[in-house]
């Protein structure tokens, strides 16, 4: 699959002003760089004589030698792969954007040294891409394009997100990777999508790993454009729509160049909900929830999320949810996040007696009213496909939006829905 090419549509789409609880504000004090350094950020006008692009042809890269591989010189390449190259490659990316954080950081060095092993691997690859030269501008861009999405994230007082475009915010998040949280996500929209009400289902994962990558038969073009290679496309599911992050096959996606919230939301029509798979190691999220797709727990006004927690029926899962519930605890005392307010076990029909005390210390009260997803074959199989899933994985998830009145009583399906031009407004 060739890359694919996004048109810039408009960096800073339609958004209100700073100061109305949406969309970018003013730079602030976690971006301002120390007086004395350059403005590496992207975009600007210096930068092909900023340290990094002069180490492109080779020579000094942040102090330190990398060599550039020519025409019978792969040797040279992979020898400085295990040689120093991830300290030039750290260079680089602090020289990009001084104020980065070792997070940052490191995931645009993973970008970086996954860039040059591609090429490495690759015997189609010039000889000129095989050089440590690729890894330090592929370094170099990623860190670009994180702070630049980054730059375009809301900016409010921690624990006060403004929610009201959002209706119900639902996100799902899972005990660890692959518990099912994805299956779950669908399951709930589903439900919510049957009954007639509107709802939006935001995929937040990397496109690659997405349990949802199927969720829609087709998904249009990028309808946002934050960067080049960060979009988000929109498709529908029933009568309510699904919003997917749209990047190039090839990139090398971290979770800080995830969109925050606003730049999914709708402008003219919030839906009545907004169920979100949050898509990351949840103990990457759980860790500072403020950021990426943790920012969908975030609490805020009109109400905060109401996150669901997906576990196994198992020790070892519960043993996970019980440390990723302790990992957020601060969080939450802080009131800057908000606590899951329900508890889905999937691949059950009941707790097994033998690890009923350990759910009960694991999870205190969200015990109490946990909701079981029966395992479904079709689903086990196959995934999760454009049709909405089996209807006994419907039935079951649609008890937690009936607890909170969501679901009418009558279930009667609502009118038409909105185009997706006029929810979206074509940002």
């Amino acid at each position: 699959m060739e890359d694919v090419a996004f048109d810039v549509v408009d960096p800073l789409p339609r958004i209100p002003a700073p100061g109305s609880g949406r969309g970018p504000a003013r730079e602030d004090d976690r971006h301002a760089a120390p007086a004395d350094a350059r403005d590496y950020s992207p975009g600007r006008p210096e930068a092909a004589a900023s340290p990094s692009a002069a180490g492109l042809g080779g020579g000094q890269v942040g102090g330190e030698l990398v060599a550039v591989a020519v025409e019978g010189e792969d040797e040279t390449a992979r020898g400085l792969l295990g040689q120093g190259l991830a300290g030039s490659l750290v260079s680089t990316a602090r020289e990009t954007w001084p104020p980065a954080d070792a997070e940052l950081l490191d995931d645009a060095v993973t970008a970086g040294e996954t860039a040059h092993v591609r090429a490495l691997a690759d015997p189609r690859s010039p000889v000129s891409d095989r050089a440590p030269a690729t890894a330090v501008a592929r370094t170099e861009e990623a860190m670009e394009t994180a702070v630049a999405v980054e730059r375009l994230a809301d900016r409010h007082e921690p624990g006060r997100a403004d929610w009201a475009q959002g209706g119900v915010v639902i996100p799902v998040i899972g005990a660890s990777a692959g518990v099912g949280a994805s299956v779950m996500t669908a399951a709930l929209f589903d439900a919510l999508d049957v009954c007639g009400v509107p709802t939006l289902l935001v995929d937040a994962a990397d496109p690659a790993r997405s349990g949802l990558a199927a969720a829609v038969a087709d998904q249009g073009p990028p309808a946002r454009t934050l960067h080049p290679k960060i979009g988000v496309a929109y498709g529908r599911r029933g009568g309510g729509w699904v919003a997917q992050l749209a990047t190039p096959p090839s990139e090398v996606l971290s979770p800080r160049m995830v969109p925050s919230p606003c730049w999914w939301l709708p402008d003219q029509t919030a839906p009545a909900a907004t169920v979100v798979d949050l898509g990351w190691d949840p103990w990457q999220v759980a860790a500072s929830p403020l950021r990426s797709a943790g920012a969908w727990l975030e609490a805020g006004t009109p109400s905060s999320p109401r996150p669901v927690l997906v576990v196994e029926p198992n020790r070892p899962s519960l043993m996970r949810a019980n440390q990723l519930l302790t990992r957020l605890r601060p969080w939450i005392a802080a009131g800057q996040v908000a606590a899951p307010a329900a508890l889905v076990v999937v691949s059950a029909k009941r707790w097994p007696k033998q690890i009923t005390g350990v759910a009960a210390q694991a999870l205190g009260e969200l015990m109490e009213h946990a909701v079981f997803l029966p395992y479904d074959p079709a689903v086990g199989a196959g995934g999760i496909g454009a049709e909405p899933v089996p209807d006994r994985l419907r039935a079951a998830a649609a008890a937690i939006p009936a607890r909170w009145g969501l679901i009418p009583n009558n279930h009667a399906p609502g009118g038409a829905l909105p185009s997706l031009t006029r929810l979206f407004g074509g940002r």
